[in-house]
């Protein structure tokens, strides 16, 4: 069987992706990211979940109004709150103090300082901005047009983003987390949380997480 790490893989775009969805994505040289397809409420497209002082905190970008039909690619990011603040705030709060925040801090704030008009752009320019700090080396493709099941493998973690369950196959790794000491450990929480912790092992971390079929 042919090793399905070199086939490509087909999966929605997502905000600071779960350390799940980060080492699936690790593990295949070629992903495409479906744009095409409805997009579903209170799910990890435009959430995500940090280590924080005080324990798990869920980062929600707000959206503009749209129907139950709209396509992931029309998905507009609404900014009548001051949620990029607040975000960049958060992130700051939970992880200055750790010890590859320093490495990584101009980056992020460059991102919050970007008004993005779709949640996809602003997801593809987090998962860039991986792809420099070398977390991820995967080759991009964006896709809004229908496909079809025979040419992609598909994560199927639909009914899991609400309540940030892992991946099937995934294998959380132990790491220290930075307030793990007065809180309980956070299960698959953004690769954020990882890269402040881990740095530059970030990558081989993630893709010994994973298990892939290589026949």
């Amino acid at each position: 069987m042919k090793d399905q790490r070199h086939n490509p893989l087909l999966i929605e775009l997502t905000y600071w992706p779960s350390l799940s969805v980060a080492a699936l994505i690790t593990n295949h040289n070629r992903v495409n990211f479906n744009l095409d397809g409805r997009f579903i409420k209170a799910s990890h497209r435009n959430r995500c979940q940090v280590a924080g002082p005080n324990g798990k905190l869920i980062l929600s970008v707000p959206l503009r109004k749209f129907n139950l039909n709209t396509p992931y690619q029309n998905i507009e990011i609404a900014y009548d709150e001051a949620w990029r603040r607040q975000h960049l705030r958060t992130i700051q709060n939970s992880y200055k103090k750790a010890a590859f925040y320093e490495y990584y801090e101009t980056d992020i704030s460059d991102i919050y300082s970007k008004k993005y008009q779709f949640l996809w752009e602003l997801n593809m320019a987090i998962l860039h901005m991986l792809k420099s700090w070398k977390v991820i080396t995967s080759d991009f493709n964006v896709l809004n047009k229908e496909t079809t099941k025979e040419d992609f493998i598909f994560s199927n973690y639909e009914g899991q983003h609400k309540k940030f369950q892992a991946l099937e196959g995934f294998q959380q790794p132990n790491y220290f987390q930075l307030f793990g000491s007065k809180n309980p450990f956070i299960h698959n929480a953004a690769v954020l949380d990882l890269l402040m912790s881990e740095g530059p092992q970030t990558q081989s971390i993630l893709k010994n997480a994973f298990q892939i079929n290589c026949g």
